[in-house]
């Protein structure tokens, strides 16, 4: 009884330390005082002509991306919708993580003796992004629920898919990668994304 009630605790601990480090790299992250790997945001140059100014150059940084902040109340409501559809239609409704997805998808892997299906929620796909863990494992995955909790706690709902915005990779211009919608639209449609 002793072992398993420290078992317990040690977990307990283990868990509450990684909802505050996911809320954390929430803070971090979302007052712009952090970057990570595979996550940044080049810096434009500008000219100006006849008043006008124009992007004339980008400084990349070694992360080669090409990578614009797309604030939320700027974000087409479709698109909002698009992204919810396509990627978390439980969004809404839970706590960061979809218990019942996870539960599937564990059953399906363990069924399938594979990673062959994910539980993710919007929420893990941020934290997944900010923490550049990729590694198949159980262990993973859980650090990746408790950090979700406590980002989703820190932000809210809207705060996290403010974040989500700015993180997809939407494909390639020569050698630099196209990342986040505002990126995405001024690269194929050359407008804004609220455009």
């Amino acid at each position: 009884m002793g072992c398993a009630l420290a078992l317990v605790l040690i977990c307990a601990g283990v868990w509450i330390r990684w909802m505050s480090e996911g809320a954390e790299l929430a803070r971090a992250h979302a007052s712009f005082e952090q970057t990570h790997r595979g996550w940044s945001f080049p810096g434009r140059i500008f000219a100006s002509s006849r008043g006008e100014r124009m992007v004339t150059g980008w400084l990349i940084g070694p992360d080669a991306e090409i990578r614009e902040h797309l604030p939320l109340e700027s974000a087409p409501r479709h698109l909002l919708d698009a992204i919810v559809a396509a990627e978390d239609r439980e969004f809404r409704s839970h706590d960061g993580v979809n218990v019942k997805a996870a539960v599937r998808a564990l059953i399906a892997n363990v069924r399938g003796g594979s990673y062959s299906q994910g539980g993710s929620t919007l929420t893990m796909q941020v934290v997944r992004s900010l923490s550049q863990r990729r590694e198949k494992t159980l262990w993973r995955k859980l650090r990746e629920v408790a950090l979700a909790f406590g980002l989703e706690r820190e932000l809210g709902k809207d705060g996290v898919l403010a974040m989500y915005l700015d993180i997809p990779y939407l494909g390639q211009a020569g050698d630099l990668s196209v990342c986040g919608f505002a990126a995405a639209s001024r690269f194929y449609f050359g407008k804004s994304a609220a455009e």
